[in-house]
């Protein structure tokens, strides 16, 4: 993805059943590492011991906000080695980009709910996003809770705790308190005297898995992480059930629970794309399925001209996707040639296609992860992001089409700001910007970082089309639409901003999508294809959650954070985010 997308937050668990291995605790650190990807502000772990005696403290903590923050965990781990809890059994991890809460340490997970109980004490981090957290904050003041932040953690975890501090099991809370959320979440947590548990939303949103062996239970975000980090096999990992909690008592045993009924299955199809590991073997045939669905709109745009085509992919999560497309290409255009020659042999044709047609690849482009890493900071971004990219001269010929496969286009500003101007360098005729995903018309609010419209260039690109045409009635209409549903109950309301793109084909905004991301020095010619809805479905047939695409939010919640999102684009509140908490 050109356009750095940040997922919330990645989770991790370990609970150990005998007594834990001396590098335990770097155990936990290796799982998160291996989803450092989903988050690069901050990082937390708590290791608890319940069987602690009294006069001892049972609950160590470490936080970071480095821009290393697993060295700087491991480092705060090996200095605290004599810490009375740092060999206690229960173990959890998160990794979060600062979205919600800012760049601080109060902001980092696992965070802690104190009580003067242990069974009252709640250690709770997540995978996730809420899109009701203001009801779930008025809840709280209505039971004169006082909150001390308005993160939502703080806001979830305090409503948890309250049941709690009146008795209630670990189960019954969740299960109670669970029953007012509103989104996508993968919980991990423990109480102070033992209780660990991971609890998964009711559709399915955020993926967690799980592994039992003799020496420990765990819990992910990911499978490969899991089977890196602990040494377990593919089969041993199973996926948390929607709606249900898997529960690890104090003595060990284990429950799975349902807490929420099941509802219709919508895993995030975007979540698989982009954010999740390609060791994965689902994640890397499914991404070998979305390329081979692009390779004749693909062969279309270059009018089926290979010879003069050079393909490439940036950045590395859409590798697999190129090798998808290139077999594919090259399989489509035997195909076709061998329809129109007349070949004597098999084996004299493919020589000759050999020699003359076959898919030319190159890689062109590179991505300087520590320059990333670098300007990860939105304060250091503007000027500095142009130097992320570079790619190789001497292979193109000047007037040559250069084929570029992305996982996905969202917001365009590095397409234009920087990619296309590189690529334009080196003098090529036809540059084809080619997206794995369909395009992307609405926000997440179910734990990606993208949440305003006005940030997504395919809806710039309808939004364009309107006044072209003389449609901006439509905007006003719409508008006064989302004006009437904020306060209508779940069974009236609808998402208003699907007619903002039901004038046009999807050919139509691509089309206006290239005009907008095209520097104006740029010589060639840029056409960009994007995945479509068919072939997203055709790729990812499990994981139906595609509301980034169509606008078919599975919560009441979703539809309507989209409608409020529409309010504020046309009131021209850039700042504010749908979910945002206001008291």
């Amino acid at each position: 993805m050109l356009d750095e997308l940040r997922e919330k937050c990645a989770i991790g668990f370990i609970r150990w059943l005998s007594e834990p291995p001396s590098e335990a605790p770097f155990r936990l650190l290796l799982l998160m590492e291996k989803q450092h990807n989903r988050g690069q502000d901050g990082g937390g772990i708590v290791i608890i011991d319940p069987e602690a005696q009294p006069g001892k403290d049972y609950i160590f903590q470490a936080k970071s906000i480095s821009q290393r923050p697993i060295a700087d965990l491991f480092s705060q781990v090996d200095n605290n080695s004599n810490h009375p809890a740092i060999k206690g059994k229960i173990m959890l991890g998160h990794l979060r980009y600062g979205t919600y809460g800012g760049y601080s340490t109060e902001t980092i997970q696992p965070i802690i709910i104190s009580g003067l109980k242990r069974q009252e004490t709640l250690i709770f981090g997540g995978n996730f996003n809420l899109t009701n957290i203001r009801d779930l904050m008025r809840r709280l003041i209505d039971k004169d809770i006082h909150p001390p932040f308005t993160t939502d953690t703080q806001i979830i975890a305090l409503g948890i705790s309250s049941y709690l501090h009146q008795g209630a099991s670990l189960i019954d809370a969740l299960r109670e308190e669970a029953s007012h959320w509103d989104g996508g979440w993968t919980f991990v947590g423990s109480t102070g005297d033992g209780y660990t548990f991971i609890f998964r939303d009711p559709y399915g949103i955020r993926p967690a898995f799980f592994v039992i062996t003799d020496s420990f239970i765990a819990g992910a975000s990911e499978r490969p992480a899991l089977i890196t980090a602990l040494g377990v096999s593919l089969p041993q990992i199973k996926e948390v059930p929607p709606g249900y909690a898997l529960v690890i008592e104090p003595n060990g045993s284990i429950e799975i629970e349902e807490v929420l009924p099941p509802q219709r299955y919508a895993g995030c199809s975007f979540e698989r794309i982009y954010f999740s590991r390609g060791s994965d073997p689902d994640i890397y045939e499914e991404r070998l399925l979305l390329g081979k669905e692009l390779a004749k709109p693909v062969l279309d745009a270059i009018d089926w001209d290979v010879h003069n085509a050079w393909f490439t992919y940036v950045p590395n999560t859409a590798e697999t996707a190129f090798y998808g497309l290139i077999k594919e290409a090259e399989e489509l255009v035997f195909r076709r040639w061998l329809e129109t020659e007349k070949v004597s042999s098999p084996a004299k044709a493919f020589t000759q296609y050999m020699s003359q047609f076959r898919v030319r690849i190159a890689k062109l482009l590179y991505k300087d992860q520590k320059m990333r890493t670098f300007i990860t900071r939105e304060e250091s971004r503007s000027d500095l992001v142009a130097h992320v990219y570079d790619v190789t001269y001497g292979i193109i010929n000047e007037g040559d089409t250069i084929v570029v496969i992305d996982d996905s286009i969202v917001r365009g500003t590095t397409l234009k700001n920087t990619l296309l101007r590189l690529l334009n360098r080196l003098n090529p005729g036809h540059i084809v910007m080619v997206s794995s995903a369909p395009q992307i018309r609405y926000p997440d609010f179910y734990g990606i970082d993208m949440s305003r419209l006005s940030e997504l260039i395919a809806f710039k690109a309808a939004i364009e089309l309107l006044k072209e045409r003389n449609l901006e009635h439509i905007i006003e209409n719409v508008y006064q639409q989302c004006l009437e549903m904020e306060n209508k109950p779940d069974e009236e309301i609808y998402n208003a901003v699907k007619q903002i793109y039901k004038p046009f084909s999807a050919e139509e905004i691509s089309e206006k999508i290239a005009e907008l991301v095209k520097p104006p020095e740029m010589t060639a010619r840029l056409t960009i294809v994007y995945q479509s809805i068919e072939g997203l479905h055709n790729a990812i047939s499990k994981n139906t959650g595609d509301w980034y695409f169509t606008g078919d939010y599975p919560t009441p919640g979703g539809i309507r954070m989209v409608n409020r999102a529409f309010i504020q684009f046309v009131n021209n509140e850039t700042e504010k985010r749908p979910y945002d908490v206001e008291i």
